[in-house]
């Protein structure tokens, strides 16, 4: 069994059993070769924009013989891929813009997928509110702590439908995971109180600042990162209030 890290071990335990699914950014191509080798798959279609990534992979497929398995294409997102040719997708370790321009690229070929797999490295609440705005209903989250950083991850499904939630929870639901909240995930909480500690010495700090230059430039930021990190140790309250 090819070895994963936690991070990726979490990512393919996401995945419900399906047909193909479409591995975009598979930098090594460890995951393609993972979900083959736990049946949860017949096909995996491997693509990555880079190619020397994609090269790297290919030595791998044919390492562990699954050439008939494992397809590798060369792809800036879902481009090449058809409409319907694959009923998973899988996007883990880049950036959450970057997978909500491939969402919006091709929307068509996300949306025929039975489920999406998402992961990423920054930016989740933009994710997850690009999900929500755009027909997609998350089913599953999860997050894991690695290395000292803190990964959160999700599969989703589209249903053409916008999710409603109530306009005082939907920035909590966004930032930090309906599912992770009310499902009280440790890992989730040690972050919640991770920032919270972070956050409130920062406060103290600029708290703490003498204020000698009024109404300049620089009073004028030193306030409004102020109010930012008052408002965001407000939201981490609400968030550590599920696990009272």
């Amino acid at each position: 069994m090819v070895a994963l890290s936690r991070r990726m071990q979490a990512v393919t335990a996401l995945a419900e059993p399906g047909k193909t699914a479409a591995d975009i950014g598979c930098d090594h191509g460890y995951v393609g070769i993972r979900l083959i080798q736990e049946g949860l798959f017949s096909k995996v279609i491997a693509m990555d924009v880079r190619p020397g990534p994609l090269e790297t992979a290919r030595k791998n497929v044919a390492l562990y013989r699954m050439e008939d398995a494992i397809e590798l294409r060369l792809s800036d997102g879902l481009r090449m891929l058809g409409i319907g040719e694959a009923d998973c997708m899988i996007c883990a370790g880049m950036g959450g813009a970057l997978i909500c321009r491939i969402l919006e690229n091709d929307p068509e070929k996300a949306q025929a997928m039975k489920q999406i797999i998402l992961q990423p490295q920054s930016e989740i609440s933009l994710v997850r509110r690009f999900l929500r705005q755009h027909g997609y209903v998350i089913r599953k989250e999860d997050m894991v702590k690695e290395d000292g950083k803190y990964y959160p991850m999700l599969r989703a499904v589209w249903q053409e439908e916008t999710v409603k939630t109530a306009e005082d929870r939907q920035d909590i639901y966004d930032t930090y995971g309906r599912l992770l909240l009310e499902g009280h995930h440790p890992v989730l909480y040690e972050w919640l109180l991770h920032e919270q500690t972070v956050t409130g010495e920062i406060l103290s700090g600029l708290q703490e600042a003498d204020g000698a230059e009024r109404n300049t430039d620089t009073d004028r930021r030193r306030k409004q990162r102020l109010w930012e990190l008052q408002e965001k140790q407000r939201r981490i309250g609400t968030a550590l209030s599920y696990y009272a």
